[in-house]
């Protein structure tokens, strides 16, 4: 991909101003009511599935 057009890609994403990706690796789980376990489940895509 030219540069050009990565920094083109770079500059539309900063205007779109979409919410920051956010992940689970620092959530303290222990100082939470939240199951680990049953929360996996959920940011599992593939448990979306019908079986």
């Amino acid at each position: 991909m030219a540069e050009r057009e990565v920094r083109s890609i770079a500059c539309q994403m900063k205007a779109a101003r979409f919410p920051a990706d956010k992940d689970l690796s620092g959530f303290d789980f222990a100082a939470s009511k939240i199951n680990e376990a049953s929360c996996a489940d959920y940011t599992d895509v593939r448990s979306w599935r019908p079986q």
